[in-house]
């Protein structure tokens, strides 16, 4: 394994451990007209490493963290169906995040993170509507709307705790990380 492997790998193992702390304590639970809606705090760890070190590392990250959920969470129910589309959202970001271009890096996060948030927010609420019982019988438009609403209430604070991850990422390295190659500022 080349040194500079070694040294993603180790990073993205921190970014891992991070989300699964994250998704263990940091999960709050929003509830809005008998809909919940959890902010996904661990997210921000996990899509760090699509941003940083591309869709492949990102995928892999999101299903150690996921495989590391199921043996460590006692939150409710564990689905593959949610754990695939955490990959995939998680790849999708990586190659977003390579063909998005904009000079300021913020609004670049804000545009690739909020595709993939508003993205992964309709199909999870679709997923969840079909194997959750309390769930089913619900119109999915009445489940929608409070998730997106929570969705985009967050993406702004989560593009900002990630700009600030990825400022203290480029003082620390040096580097600007694989898909950071194009950017400014």
């Amino acid at each position: 394994m080349k040194k500079n492997s070694l040294v993603v790998l180790t990073q993205c193992a921190i970014l891992v451990a991070l989300a699964v702390v994250a998704r263990s304590f940091l999960s709050p639970i929003i509830h809005w007209g008998g809909i919940q809606a959890r902010v996904n705090v661990w997210q921000i760890f996990a899509q760090m490493t699509s941003v940083l070190f591309g869709p492949g590392w990102g995928g892999i990250s999101s299903a150690s963290i996921n495989i590391l959920n199921l043996f460590m969470s006692t939150q409710g129910i564990w689905l593959w169906q949610i754990m695939v589309l955490d990959i995939g959202a998680a790849i999708l970001l990586g190659v977003l995040w390579k063909f998005v271009k904009c000079q300021n890096s913020f609004v670049r996060l804000l545009i690739v993170v909020s595709i993939v948030d508003i993205i992964y927010t309709v199909i999870n609420t679709w997923i969840l509507s079909l194997f959750i019982s309390s769930m089913q019988g619900v119109p999915f438009l009445i489940m929608l709307v409070p998730r997106i609403i929570v969705a985009l209430g967050f993406i702004v604070p989560k593009v900002y705790v990630m700009k600030r991850v990825l400022t203290l990422y480029e003082k620390h390295t040096g580097k600007r990380g694989v898909r950071h190659q194009n950017s400014n500022n």
